[in-house]
């Protein structure tokens, strides 16, 4: 019988099947050049979160010949876009070289390869791991020399989020203030801070004004812990002192404290600016500084050691030092509306189209020529059978016209339009810029443009456009380079920058009295900066003043009294991780606008009129949320004014452009608080307000607000700045009637959150005007908040233009 062959081939597809698979399933693996070695560590422990810069460690050392090359990563956006950033590094023979690329995520990311490439060669590869984090997570950086007794930190969960806990090392802390916007907070404890560079200390310092908090640990380390954060610190540590235990702080928890013998806290001397929270035998245990929207908070102790160590009341104890902070404007965070920063960044007031009278005229001139004039012409001459040529002819001409004077007024130079808004924050000596950049080009072309190198620039996330948004951002100290900027003609391509300036000056002699009678803002403004702001207004809770011109060296006096609730500004730890007592909700979004921030801002409501009106208002709406109950400023106190010169420096490389600037300044100015007697009457401009999560159909607003029939609405009052007072002398509920009626509010059923008991308390009807309510410690938590629910079980809707609080306290 003849032998079957079997054909080798299947079964050699089959083992190159295998090992592919193989090869696949092995983990992903840094490859190198010989000689040439590379280290990458990305974000926060690997942790980043949606729409904040990514800083990325790279370590490279090069043991073989030197080498010019850049370190390079790409992240694939949507519409098949493609992003990549780079930074240059010299090699010499025998060196180390450290840097910081910065990469904006455009849309989700599990890891990013980071490739070393000298022209087309690549000499080194690594993959960074990433964890993506959405915005409500909380992120605690803890740099320690022991990570483990911060993990408590990982039980603080926000209401809708998640608590993350990243261990870092002192060359993690990114050496730019922008990619440290994904930390919410970062605890230092027994470690050389003094390692710190120049720039990883300003970043610090800069992101801490812009809302960061910073504890400091001290302890038996307190010496090396301090080396170089002494600029920050609301207590300059000189030595120790023994303690036979830390009994002051258990009042913030019901746990007890084991007792471990004579236990080591640092002391020293206060500075000027700090707020002794807590103090035992004489000695500040726990002491804040309050720095520009953010704090630095000094623990003498070591969490790291016993007693804290192992105290099960850590947990209360870091959830009250950290929620203990007022909201943040809603334009904290920059830009959040990205499909409006878009359409500003494209608002160009030279490109605006011709007017209707131009139009008009031309196709007036056209009809004419083509008909009446023509005919006459031919009819004069007794050649009307030329009609066959003349018409074609006109036709042809006048197109040929409309294409020309198009492409005049387009002009032959690229137009940038650069659009800025600057945060300034007191005793913080960078100012916070986040800016626009629309660049558009009469032809089209390839371009390389150029940024100044203190700022991180990205294409406008592709998410809210189907745009070409492709390109290369060259990286480095001194400027950032985009050498293939491509724009087709008549088209704008827009970009977003993040960065910092040397703060301007405004000197703030203002302050908050609070006595008997109520609260009233008072003092002295004055411009000690080079900026001429135009149509500068000062926001306070409640109000606005239009100030108009306010130039280098102007003052203005201001004595107002503060009568009026303030809508919450942009979440905070103090919103979404509330102290204990404090009702838990959800975050609640209107169509409504609750607030009339974005109008202060702007300087008037008819925009469209007007098309630089126009412009400020895109801007403006581009950080603010205009259909959140976050979009306001809070309580706080700020200066807003316009200025035509901007902070961006946006060019061509060897082009000569055009540009349009505007930039917006919002200036916070923080008074200081005066408080005069023994009856202090927080007036409800003391007080933020916010609608609760069990708000149903109506206008939750404590001011023109309405109410369905059958419906009911929850708001929360909260002080907008911490007052310390001993006791709760009494509550006051103000309602007023829109049509100025007395009597009962139609019969609506109001309840107050007693604290005591956490549960919701029937007021009886109060009727319009003010009215005392009974026992009132019951009704306001140990912060100064205040919780109020109104019910209409009536079959017509009800409707009030005033429903606030006014709280005296002994303090």
């Amino acid at each position: 019988m003849k032998k079957r062959l079997i054909k080798p081939w299947p079964f050699l597809l089959i083992l190159l099947i295998i090992v592919s698979l193989l090869v696949e399933a092995q983990p992903a693996q840094a490859s190198q050049q010989p000689g040439i070695t590379m280290t990458v560590e990305a974000g926060f422990d690997g942790n980043y979160k949606e729409g904040c810069w990514i800083p990325i460690r790279v370590v490279i050392e090069n043991n073989g010949p030197s080498v010019d090359a850049q370190v390079e990563t790409s992240i694939e956006a949507m519409a098949g876009n493609r992003i990549t950033y780079a930074y240059p590094v010299e090699l010499p023979s025998q060196s180390r070289k450290e840097v910081f690329l910065h990469v904006y995520p455009d849309g989700y990311l599990t890891q990013l390869t980071i490739t070393l490439m000298s022209g087309k060669d690549q000499l080194a590869s690594a993959i960074a791991p990433l964890t993506s984090l959405t915005a409500n997570d909380l992120l605690f950086g803890v740099v320690a020399s022991s990570t483990s007794p911060y993990n408590v930190l990982s039980e603080l969960d926000p209401s809708q989020g998640a608590a993350t806990v990243a261990e870092l090392a002192v060359a993690n802390l990114p050496d730019r203030v922008q990619a440290w916007q994904a930390l919410d907070v970062l605890v230092i404890a027994d470690v050389d801070s003094g390692t710190l560079s120049t720039n990883q200390r300003q970043a610090l310092a800069a992101w801490v004004a812009n809302g960061g908090q910073l504890l400091v640990a001290g302890g038996p380390g307190w010496q090396k812990t301090a080396a170089g954060l002494s600029d920050l610190l609301p207590l300059i540590p000189t030595g120790t002192q023994n303690l036979s235990g830390l009994g002051a702080l258990q009042a913030y928890s019901v746990e007890p404290m084991e007792d471990a013998g004579q236990i080591v806290a640092a002391s020293g001397s206060l500075t000027a600016q700090a707020e002794v929270l807590v103090a035992q035998d004489g000695l500040p245990l726990v002491v804040r500084r309050l720095l520009g929207q953010g704090q630095v908070i000094y623990l003498s102790a070591d969490p790291g050691l016993k007693p804290l160590k192992n105290w099960d009341g850590m947990s209360s104890f870091y959830q009250d030092l950290f929620s203990a902070m007022p909201d943040q404007p809603g334009w904290a965070n920059g830009f959040i509306n990205w499909s409006t920063a878009e359409e500003a960044s494209n608002s160009l007031p030279g490109l605006a189209l011709p007017s209707l009278v131009l139009i008009c005229c031309f196709l007036g001139v056209y009809v004419l020529v083509l008909g009446p004039i023509n005919y006459l012409v031919l009819r004069y001459l007794k050649r009307a059978e030329l009609a066959w040529v003349s018409i074609p002819v006109l036709v042809v001409f006048f197109s040929g016209l409309a294409f020309l004077i198009g492409s005049l007024s387009r002009g032959n130079q690229p137009v940038i339009n650069q659009m800025a808004v600057v945060q300034v924050w007191p005793d913080a000596p960078q100012a916070i810029v986040h800016g626009l950049a629309g660049v558009y080009s009469p032809r089209r072309g390839t371009y390389e443009a150029r940024i100044n190198g203190q700022y991180l620039a990205s294409s406008i996330p592709s998410s809210y456009t189907m745009a070409d948004r492709s390109g290369t951002f060259l990286q480095s100290e001194q400027q950032i380079l985009m050498p293939d900027f491509r724009i087709d003609v008549g088209g704008i391509r827009a970009l977003m920058m993040e960065g910092s300036i040397p703060a301007p000056a405004f000197a703030n002699g203002l302050a908050l009295t609070i006595d008997e009678h109520g609260v009233v803002l008072n003092g002295i403004i004055t411009n000690h900066s080079d900026l001429e702001l135009k149509d500068a207004v000062l926001m306070y809770p409640g109000g606005s003043l239009a100030i108009g011109e306010f130039g280098p060296g102007d003052s203005y006096e201001v004595n107002l009294p503060l009568v009026k609730s303030q809508l919450v500004g942009a979440p905070t730890l103090a919103t979404i991780m509330p102290s204990l007592g404090i009702y838990t909700t959800t975050p609640y979004y209107s169509y409504y606008g609750y607030d009339d921030t974005l109008t202060d801002i702007v300087g008037t409501s008819s925009y469209y009129d007007d098309y630089s009106a126009y412009q400020r208002y895109l801007l403006t709406s581009a950080v603010l949320s205009t259909y959140s109950d976050t979009n306001g400023r809070g309580g706080g106190i700020y200066l807003s004014g316009w200025n035509d010169k901007s902070p961006l420096e946006v060019g061509i490389v060897n082009r000569s452009v055009r540009t349009s600037d505007t930039t917006l300044y919002l200036v916070s100015l923080m008074p200081r608080l005066d408080l005069a007697g023994d009856t202090l009457r927080l007036s409800p401009g003391m007080f933020t307000w916010r609608p609760l999560g069990n708000t149903d159909t109506g206008q939750a607003n404590p001011y023109n607000g309405y109410l369905y029939q059958g419906y009911s609405s929850s708001i929360q009052y909260a002080l907008s700045m911490p007052v310390h007072y001993s006791r709760v002398r009494s509550l006051i509920i103000n309602l007023g009637s829109p049509s100025g009626t007395t009597g009962s509010p139609t019969e609506a059923e109001f309840q107050l959150w007693d604290y005591t008991t956490e549960q919701w308390v029937d007021l009886s009807d109060p009727g319009w005007g003010s009215h005392q309510i009974e026992n009132p410690e019951r009704y306001v938590s140990p912060s100064g908040a205040i919780q109020l629910s109104i019910s209409n079980p009536n079959l017509q809707w009800i409707d009030f233009n005033v429903c606030d609080f006014t709280l005296e306290v002994e303090p």
